[in-house]
């Protein structure tokens, strides 16, 4: 989505399209991910003859989420995480083999010997987890407290301060990059939430704004449970500077403004009611005119509501398109040929 300088995605999911084999075990569902480990989250080792005796340990420790197993030494590395609770320390290693415990796994904060360290990670940890009051640990030296979690909250998910001219944002980066945990942080970044988490609404948040108040929240089931990545790309492949649509938007959803959107650049006409669309919008793969595009449109466009480079993505060139010659492309802004591109904050989406 927002290529924005900030398409900035906090709460993390990494991606796992390597080789993946499932197995049945006793009637649980569990996966083996072989060539990668989760790092960083390893209460106890053990060597044992082989991964199913892994498996029997891990069964009868409540504080066992998953394991990696030692290819060369049959050392068992038990772990008080998951993967989807902690993607970003999941990583590539090729004497091992990574093991999500699926039958009688104890739900992440559901108990205190296994605390979190904050609602978002449950929320990514358990598929089904829902508001209500979870053990939380937000610092080691002090005891787990029973803390309420909403579950229904948006979860922020990427931030990027350059359109790549090969549009690597929307298509085809599939590697996490930059700060994903800091909404505040003013800097490229994102995370592979933004082609793996689905949901129903989004947001547009500044970096510089501590309560995340929202710029712009979309209404009526926007993302009918896609993922951010898959909205954007199923209007069609334009890379390589494939032209996306002329004097329209290709499609839109309501939204709703606040917080400090009159003065958030690629907000400008937001109160302008156009003839592409009108002012309670935002439209995607958006054009009007001698070449003005944006990937999201915000507000009105037309020749009544400056065109269509208002927004986010936003391009001037002789057609609406991305890595073309003499292209002029911005993350956001309120026109693309404008050379005042916005350095003091960047924009953050979320997704609920």
């Amino acid at each position: 989505m927002c290529a924005s300088r900030a398409l900035s995605i906090l709460l993390i999911l990494e991606i796992f399209n390597k080789a993946i084999t499932q197995q049945c075990l006793s009637g649980g569902k569990q996966e083996s991910i072989f060539g990668w480990m989760l790092r960083g989250h390893i209460y106890k080792s053990m060597t044992l003859n082989h991964g199913h005796e892994c498996l029997k340990v891990c069964r009868q420790d409540n504080r066992c989420q998953s394991f990696n197993w030692v290819i060369s030494t049959n050392m068992c590395e038990f772990s008080d995480r998951t993967k989807e609770a902690r993607p970003v320390d999941f990583v590539p290693d090729p004497d091992r083999y990574y093991y999500r415990r699926g039958m009688n796994r104890v739900p992440l904060g559901s108990i205190p010997e296994l605390p979190a360290q904050t609602c978002e990670e449950i929320k990514a940890s358990e598929e089904k987890a829902v508001s209500d009051e979870y053990w939380l640990q937000t610092v080691e030296s002090r005891p787990p407290e029973l803390t309420h979690c909403n579950m229904s909250t948006y979860t922020i998910f990427s931030s990027s301060s350059a359109i790549p001219v090969s549009a690597l944002w929307w298509y085809d980066k599939d590697v996490a990059s930059g700060e994903t945990t800091d909404p505040s942080n003013n800097a490229d970044m994102i995370s592979s939430a933004f082609w793996l988490v689905g949901g129903t609404e989004f947001k547009i948040t500044r970096s510089d704004d501590p309560q995340h108040t929202a710029l712009l929240k979309t209404i009526g089931l926007c993302l009918s449970g896609e993922t951010f990545r898959s909205k954007i790309t199923n209007y069609g492949d334009f890379r390589n500077g494939k032209v996306w649509s002329k004097h329209k938007c290709l499609g839109r959803c309501c939204v709703h403004y606040g917080g400090q959107y009159q003065t958030t650049e690629g907000f400008k006409e937001a109160a302008c009611n156009g003839e592409m669309q009108n002012a309670s919008s935002i439209g995607f793969w958006c054009h009007w005119g001698a070449g003005d595009g944006s990937v999201m449109m915000i507000g009105g466009g037309g020749s009544s509501c400056n065109r269509a480079d208002h927004g986010i993505g936003i391009t001037e060139a002789n057609s609406p398109s991305l890595a073309t010659v003499n292209l002029v492309e911005k993350d956001f802004g309120s026109e693309a040929q404008s050379h005042n591109s916005i350095k003091t904050y960047s924009l953050n989406l979320w997704v609920n």
